[in-house]
């Protein structure tokens, strides 16, 4: 027969006891260091105190407290109630019907299962391991966090502390508001950054990632997925693989652009650098800036009122400007290379002068198409006898250069088709 302890009440456990099957109605029971409670089942006001004591198979019903200040829980159901672990071990939780279950200071967990309940990380607390499920809510707001699952439906937030080695399914929410966080976010779940820094994180198809007043680093973009950084957002170091997508709002981003990848700059972003490899694009919309372009075989757009500073070519690469004022620097350009002037229109009316500083290897090609000119500043060695213009397939001017088979003395050329 199972003891009743009821309000007003108090069952005091001592060192070397074991207790089975107690039934806390209201009362209290006070387990002390080396003492142990076998299946207890706190009810609404019923609280069961540890001190560096066992409980197993608790149960723990609404307005019931489970508290451990020190000592090891094993196998806790909270039913609507509250555990409380502080300086305290505890595995193999289980949470639902809106339990709570408060990891504080010196508190470690393991294994925390959590349904229609919460789960509070705080000051120098440990947890490990944590599954959320639908309805469920993983909130950290200090402490270390590792390995936790959040599947669809549930959410976890991140306020302080660090996360890392986190896995979010698709159908789950992350709400990033400070501290640190590494994980794979999986087909289908949503990623908002607020504030605090995000590291290699690695998203997947269907996933929109938003950094907005925080940082990314090193986040890996998938096919089908799409990051956004808004205005205060910092990203350094994205990888955008083939189907995937990275819109700048806002912010700083520095990222490499696979084959297949696009990186788009609207009004207001900022690229820090984005190296576009063969196949990948990155475009620059009116109002945004980059202060390097790199294309790797890639190909670059710039729309009217961007300002891109530097644009460094590799092999067989393009960078496609529209806008009747062009002013840019190109690095490193060179045979296979191209420089298309979508808003000239190709033809025997456009001028070419081109102009030469051997000393600092520093060329300046200038073409003029009607009250239209563009400005270009190359580096390294060039003669007039090398460029030529060519139409594209869209009836622009395309600038390329070929190196002569014999360099001539380098001069103003005009009219150089």
């Amino acid at each position: 027969m199972s003891t009743i302890v009821s309000s007003g009440h108090k069952q005091i456990v001592q060192s070397g006891q074991e207790v089975h099957g107690v039934i806390l109605r209201g009362g209290t029971q006070i387990v002390s260091s080396g003492g142990g409670a076998i299946r207890t089942v706190i009810s609404a006001s019923g609280h069961q105190i540890l001190y560096d004591s066992l409980a197993k198979g608790t149960v723990v019903s609404a307005g019931g407290v489970q508290s451990a200040a020190g000592g090891f829980i094993d196998g806790a159901t909270i039913l609507g109630g509250t555990e409380i672990i502080s300086d305290g071990d505890a595995k193999n939780v289980h949470i639902a019907d809106g339990g709570v279950q408060k990891v504080e200071n010196g508190g470690i967990v393991d294994a925390t299962t959590i349904i229609s309940g919460r789960q509070i990380i705080s000051g120098g607390a440990e947890v490990y391991h944590t599954v959320v499920g639908r309805g469920g809510v993983e909130e950290v707001l200090g402490g270390l966090v590792g390995s936790s699952v959040v599947h669809a439906g549930g959410t976890m937030i991140v306020g302080r502390g660090q996360v890392y080695a986190a896995t979010i399914m698709g159908g789950a929410t992350v709400e990033f508001r400070g501290g640190r966080f590494s994980g794979t976010v999986a087909s289908g779940a949503t990623e908002l950054v607020l504030a605090g820094i995000n590291e290699n994180l690695h998203i997947n198809k269907g996933v929109r990632f938003v950094v907005s007043h925080g940082s990314a680093v090193g986040t890996v973009v998938s096919s089908g997925a799409l990051e956004t950084v808004e205005s205060g957002g910092y990203e350094n170091g994205a990888d955008i693989q083939s189907g995937a997508s990275l819109v700048v709002s806002g912010g700083t981003v520095g990222a490499v652009i696979e084959n297949g990848g696009m990186e788009t700059v609207l009004s207001g972003g900022y690229a820090l650098a984005a190296i576009v490899d063969s196949g990948g694009l990155v475009r620059m919309m009116s109002g945004s800036k980059a202060r390097k372009i790199t294309l790797s075989g890639g190909e670059g757009v710039v729309m009217s009122g961007a300002d891109v500073r530097y644009a460094q070519f590799g092999a067989d690469s393009t960078l496609r400007v529209y806008g009747g004022q062009v002013s840019t620097t190109l690095l490193e350009f060179g045979a296979g290379d191209g420089l298309d002037l979508a808003s000239f229109g190709y033809s025997k009316a456009e001028t070419f002068t081109f102009s030469y500083a051997p000393a600092v290897t520093r060329a300046k090609v200038t073409v003029t198409d009607g009250a239209m000119t563009a400005s270009i500043i190359l580096f390294g060695q060039f003669t007039a006898a090398g460029f030529h213009i060519a139409a594209d397939h869209a009836g622009g001017s395309v600038l390329t250069y070929s190196p002569p088979s014999s360099a001539s003395t380098p001069a103003i050329a005009t009219g150089h088709h």
